[in-house]
């Protein structure tokens, strides 16, 4: 395991590359359209430890991207102690039109189960490279209910579910996915914190989940925050 309680965080530099969840996309149930929360986990605690946290995340990042999003910002994470790595949302995501047009054809998601090992590997070769060591985050879970409606809007919802086979693949295939976040963890001797379980404590997690089933939303941030903060990882300054 990396050895992060050598890193003395009060002279520390963090930096974060992600998608929408660590970006703090939420949908707006009045506006009816995506926009940022005020106040992230990001922000939360940067604010309430006095880092310094560069958040470099993108909307619909998938880990192919975040590696290219990494390489050009290289020189920017010169001076950080810590990169967090947070992908695999968008990467296990499907073309809902095109499975709803034919669904017995053959559909890959984003980035392939195989593929998003693969590249996540070497992104956290690469942040290990650079000199940084690389934190892992796990997914938050999906509300598979109301992403089926979600994303099944305007479209064959018999035909995705013929595809699908049930509703509730939606939430095994995006488990999969966060088993092979920890297991490259482990394969790689780096660190996990795992702000799944944070959700599935709470007997309702529709209550921290967008309309949308898949992005936190405001009170979400604040379940990841405390999850990130309760770790141990980040002492008080």
């Amino acid at each position: 395991m990396e050895n992060i309680n050598m890193i003395d965080l009060k002279k520390t530099k963090i930096a974060i590359f992600g998608d929408s969840v660590s970006k703090g996309i939420v949908y707006d149930d009045i506006k009816k359209k995506y926009r940022k929360v005020k106040k992230n986990f990001v922000d939360i605690i940067s604010e309430s430890k006095g880092l310094v946290i560069d958040n470099l995340s993108k909307f619909g990042c998938t880990v192919s991207k975040g590696i290219e999003i990494f390489r050009k910002n290289v020189d920017k994470i010169k001076n950080c102690s810590i990169v967090v790595l947070e992908f695999g949302g968008n990467d296990c995501n499907f073309k809902w039109s095109e499975i709803a047009r034919d669904p017995y054809a053959e559909h890959e998601s984003a980035v392939p189960p195989e593929r998003f090992r693969e590249e996540y590997e070497r992104l956290i070769k690469a942040v290990k490279a650079a000199n940084c060591v690389p934190v892992l985050l796990s997914l938050p879970p999906i509300d598979y209910l109301r992403f089926f409606e979600w994303v099944s809007q305007g479209l064959s919802r018999e035909n995705i579910l013929k595809f699908l086979g049930n509703k509730d693949f939606i939430y095994r295939w995006h488990e999969m996915y966060n088993d092979i976040i920890f297991d490259l963890a482990q394969r790689e001797s780096v660190m996990v914190l795992d702000i799944r379980r944070i959700f599935l404590s709470h007997r309702n997690i529709q209550d921290y989940i967008c309309t949308d089933g898949m992005h936190p939303n405001e009170k979400g941030h604040e379940l990841i925050s405390k999850a990130l903060l309760d770790c141990g990882l980040i002492p008080d300054l």
